[in-house]
C-alpha cells in the first residue's frame, strides 16, 4: 500500500511552453538514467521547405541590428548566434553580408613570416569546454606497436617551457600553408622567443623549431561547397549550405585537441607531439585561437616526391600509412577530410655513402575535421581505410598500393574494394619497418 507520494510543484503562470519544458526535462532525466539513447531531431518549418531548422521564436517587436554595428563588433563566427541564423533568414543573410564585407576589407594573410605573436598558454579552454569522447583506445596489434616504437623521435628540449608558462611569444619563420589564398587555417614554422617575459637563449631559439596552426573563421568559405541543387532558388540553396556546413574556429580547435589527446600513443612518431590549445594576439590586434605542435621537417605526399624515392621507400610509406589508419580506427577517430597535404613523408638520407637509409614513414597532421563518438550509441561511419588508400592511389602505382595495403579490419564499415573489381584487399602482413 502506497502511503507516501513524492511530488514537486511548479508555477508555470500563463505560459504553456514552461509546462512542455518541465515535462521534457523529466522525461530526459528518466530515460538517460535508464540508459536509453536520447535522439533530438531538428524540426523543419514547412514554410521554409526544409531549408531552415526551427529554432527559437523570433521577437518581431525587436528591431534587428543594422549591418554597420555588426560589421564593427563581430570578428568570429562565434560572435553570431547560429541558432538564430538558422531560424531566421534575415539574420542568416546578414551573416553572409558580414562574411563578404570582412573578406573584401581584410587581407587574407592575417599573419606573415617575421611577425612576433604573443600566446596565452592553455587560455583556449578557459573559454571553451574540451570535447569528451566516450570510448578509450583499444589495444593495438603488436606489429603496429612495433612500428610506432621504431619511429619515435626525440622530444623537444624546450617544449616544457611552453607548457609550464602562463604566456609566451613566438616568431613566425616559414609559412607552411599549402593554399596561398584565403583559408581558415594557416600553419607556420616558428621559434620560441620567450616564456613569461624571460628570453630563450638565441642558440636554442634558432635551432629548436615548433609548428603553430591558427584558425580564423572569417576566411572560412561556404562557396567551397557550392550550392545545394535540391533548392532551385538561390537564396534557399545558400541557406541550406550555411546550415549543413556551419563551423567555427573554436570547434576546429576542440576537434584537433581531442584527436591529439586520444592519439597520445603515436605522438612523436606517426603524428606530431602536441603542445596545447592557446589564444594568440596578432600584430594586427586580432585575437585568434590555435594549437602548438612539434615541427616536422618533411614534405607532404605528392607526385614529385614519389618520383624521387625508391620503390622500397614507397612501400614503406604505404605500410606506414596503413599502420596510422589502424591507430585512428582503434581509437574511434575518423578523418572526414583525407587529402595529400595531411600526409607528411619522412624519408631519411643515409648517414654516409654506401650505407642503407633508415626506413621511410608517414606523419599525419590536420585533425580539424575528425570526429569521435560522444555518446555510446554514436558510430563513425567513415571509410578511413578506403579514403586513405584512394589518396595514395592518386600519386602511387596502383598495383604497388594494392599489393601492400593490409586488409580491412573489424572497425571498417565498408567491406567492398576500391578501384579494382576485388572485394577484399590482399592479405599482406604489416611489417614493423
Amino acid at each position: 500500500m502506497i502511503t507516501r507520494v513524492l511530488y514537486e510543484t511548479k508555477d508555470i503562470g500563463r505560459n504553456p511552453i514552461r509546462l512542455s519544458i518541465i515535462i521534457a526535462a523529466y522525461l530526459y532525466r528518466a530515460l538517460e538514467a535508464n540508459g536509453y539513447p536520447i535522439y533530438i531531431s531538428a524540426m523543419f518549418r514547412e514554410e521554409d521547405k526544409g531549408t531552415l531548422p526551427a529554432g527559437p521564436v523570433i521577437d518581431q517587436t525587436k528591431p534587428p541590428l543594422s549591418d554597420t554595428p555588426v560589421f564593427l563588433t563581430h570578428s568570429h563566427h562565434s560572435d553570431f548566434d547560429n541558432v538564430m541564423l538558422f531560424a531566421d533568414e534575415g539574420n542568416a543573410f546578414q551573416f553572409l553580408r558580414w562574411k563578404a564585407h570582412v573578406q573584401k576589407h581584410t587581407p587574407w594573410w592575417f599573419a606573415k613570416v617575421g611577425d612576433t605573436v604573443k600566446g596565452k598558454t592553455q587560455d583556449f579552454f578557459k573559454h571553451n569546454v574540451p570535447l569528451s569522447p566516450c570510448f578509450p583506445m583499444e589495444e593495438l596489434p603488436a606489429d603496429t606497436t612495433r612500428h610506432i616504437e621504431a619511429h619515435q623521435r626525440n622530444p623537444s628540449a624546450i617544449a616544457r617551457r611552453i607548457m609550464t608558462s602562463s604566456s609566451f611569444s613566438i616568431e613566425l619563420t616559414k609559412d607552411l600553408t599549402a593554399h596561398r589564398g584565403a583559408t581558415m587555417c594557416r600553419t607556420y614554422r616558428c621559434r620560441l622567443l620567450s616564456t613569461d617575459g624571460i628570453d630563450v637563449h638565441p642558440t636554442i631559439s634558432h635551432t629548436h623549431f615548433f609548428c603553430v596552426k591558427f584558425f580564423d573563421d572569417r576566411f572560412y568559405s561556404f562557396d567551397h561547397y557550392g550550392h545545394d541543387d535540391q533548392y532551385p532558388n538561390r537564396k534557399e540553396a545558400q541557406l541550406s549550405v550555411l546550415v549543413k556546413h556551419w563551423d567555427t574556429a573554436e570547434e576546429c580547435v576542440r576537434r584537433e585537441d581531442a584527436a591529439y589527446k586520444k592519439l597520445a600513443v603515436i605522438q612523436g612518431s606517426l603524428i606530431p607531439r602536441y603542445y596545447g590549445a592557446h589564444t594568440f594576439d596578432l600584430p594586427t590586434g586580432h585575437i585568434l585561437c590555435g594549437i602548438m605542435m612539434e615541427y616536422i621537417p618533411a614534405e607532404t605526399l605528392s607526385q614529385s616526391l614519389t618520383m624521387r624515392i625508391t620503390t622500397d621507400q614507397q612501400v614503406q610509406l604505404i605500410r606506414s600509412l596503413r599502420h596510422a589508419v589502424r591507430v585512428l580506427q582503434y581509437s574511434d577517430v575518423s578523418q572526414h577530410d583525407w587529402h595529400l597535404g595531411q600526409i607528411l613523408c619522412l624519408v631519411p638520407e643515409p648517414d654516409s655513402p654506401g650505407e642503407e637509409a633508415a626506413p621511410a614513414h608517414c606523419v599525419l597532421v590536420d585533425f580539424a575535421q575528425t570526429r569521435q563518438s560522444y555518446w555510446k550509441m554514436d558510430s563513425q561511419f567513415a571509410n578511413d581505410a578506403g579514403e586513405a588508400m584512394r589518396t595514395l592511389l592518386s600519386v602511387l602505382d596502383e598495383d604497388l598500393v594494392w599489393d601492400n595495403w593490409a586488409p580491412r579490419e573489424m572497425w571498417d564499415c565498408v567491406v567492398s574494394g576500391l578501384g579494382r573489381s576485388r572485394t577484399a584487399l590482399v592479405q599482406i602482413p604489416l611489417q614493423a619497418h
